[in-house]
């Protein structure tokens, strides 16, 4: 079944999904006050920042138009429940706890790539706008309506867009060597 990509029905999805998150997150929590604290900072959060993820400041309603053509997967979890269509909760430090200043909205895709590994900084800075490229870049494709995968060609050909690639991997690697040598 397809993810909708409708904003009114996606907030009330959200909203829902999000108190029965509450009822089973309660105890590690413990930075908002109560329930209805909660559902209104999501709630708020979801607004404010128009659906982004923090990191890749990615639309999930985009995301799903992904989800949904089949370009991009999700993570089935216990149940039938899957990773992938919603924002999720990440803590900025994982070493912190979950409260109003240390967390944040996050796609699966970057909270899953964030997790405890890299510091915030670096993930918000760096990595994050390359995913957000690479979001662009599926969308532009999705939207475009693709040759089938068999008609590509079996070597990536040299050409303009392949040398802005490595090029920002390099601004990448430098901006990281940058930040790494600063601590």
């Amino acid at each position: 079944m397809p993810y909708t990509i409708k904003q009114d029905l996606f907030l009330i999805e959200e909203e829902k999904k999000i108190k029965k998150y509450y009822s089973v997150n309660k105890s590690k929590l413990i930075g908002f006050e109560d329930r209805q604290s909660f559902i209104n900072w999501y709630m708020h959060e979801l607004y404010i920042n128009e659906n982004k993820c923090h990191y890749c400041e990615t639309s999930i309603l985009k995301i799903r138009e992904l989800l949904n053509a089949g370009i991009i997967n999700g993570r089935a979890v216990r149940g039938s429940g899957k990773r992938g269509p919603s924002l999720e909760i990440d803590k900025k430090d994982a070493s912190g706890v979950y409260d109003y200043q240390n967390c944040v909205l996050s796609c699966y895709y970057c909270n899953n790539d964030k997790s405890n590994t890299f510091d915030y900084e670096l993930y918000k800075n760096i990595i994050g706008e390359g995913r957000r490229l690479l979001w662009l870049k599926l969308l532009n494709q999705l939207h475009l309506k693709p040759l089938p995968p068999t008609t590509y060609p079996k070597t990536i050909p040299i050409n303009e867009e392949n040398k802005n690639v490595s090029i920002l991997i390099e601004k990448i690697v430098k901006k990281y060597k940058l930040l790494k040598n600063k601590k």
